[in-house]
Parts: C-alpha cells; structure tokens; sequence
C-alpha cells in the first residue's frame, strides 16, 4: 500500500463529508468535526495538519492553528474515547483502505479507528473497532 506523504493537509471524513478541527489550544480539548469550506484551501489554521511520518511508519498529526497534537491515551485507549488535544506527540498508523485515497488512521496496535458519528458540525472525533465502516475513513487533500 501507498505511504501517505508527510504534509500539510485538510482531514474529511468520506461518510459525513466534514472535516476535523482542533480550534481549541487547551490540553484535552476534543478533535471535533468542522463543516468543510467549498475550497479546502481556504480551510482556517485551526482545520489543517501538519502530518509527520516518522521512520518507524507512524504519523503525528498538530493542528497548524494550536500547535497541539491529536492525541489518545496511549496506555490504555479504548472504544469511544475521544480524540483529544495534547502537547506531547501521540503516534498513530495511517493505512490505505480498499478504495485509492481513503485511508484509516487507527492507534499504533491497529485496534483503534478514528471515527465520526454523524456529520454534525462539533461531533467528537472518537475511537471504534470496525475499521471497515466508512465513517472509519478519511481523505487527506494537501493545503498551503
């Protein structure tokens, strides 16, 4: 499968067309969806990723907008947790699914998915098992 190159991007979700936002610079503030502007270009600080891949193959993902990272909680994340804001780095893998341009983003024991359940704006970005749900999906556009 294809490596996600490292970047600046814009997250949406393929089943709730939304994107995901970091817009608030405390510790733990949640990863919450955000109604996607027409041009993701025009996307705010606050809706873009600087998306780092490390060489051991996992991803950082920091809001442009807070500087604080995506995060969980690495020693024990469990279905439904939230993802949440962080000052330290929390590593995740980022695997291509059966469709070219989608991909899952998961814990680093590949357990865990990122997932949005609804498309309302503000809808908490959590964790679920079934990484085959399209909700579980995500593309990734590269901004400036």
């Amino acid at each position: 499968m294809p490596t996600l190159e490292a970047g600046k991007y814009v997250i949406v979700n393929v089943s709730r067309s939304t994107l995901i936002a970091l817009t608030d610079s405390t510790v733990g503030a949640d990863v919450q969806s955000a109604d996607a502007p027409v041009d993701l270009q025009s996307a705010s600080d606050t809706q873009k990723w600087q998306v780092v891949l490390k060489s051991n193959k996992h991803y950082t993902f920091q809001s442009v907008g807070t500087i604080n990272y995506a995060s969980v909680d690495s020693s024990g994340a469990s279905v439904g947790d939230s993802v949440v804001g962080s000052a330290s780095a929390c590593e995740f893998i980022i695997a291509e699914g059966k469709t070219s341009g989608q991909y899952n983003i998961s814990t680093t024991d590949g357990k865990l998915f990122w997932n949005l359940d609804n498309g309302d704006a503000g809808t908490n970005v959590t964790l679920n098992t079934n990484g085959n749900d399209r909700a579980s999906f995500w593309t990734f556009t590269r901004v400036k």
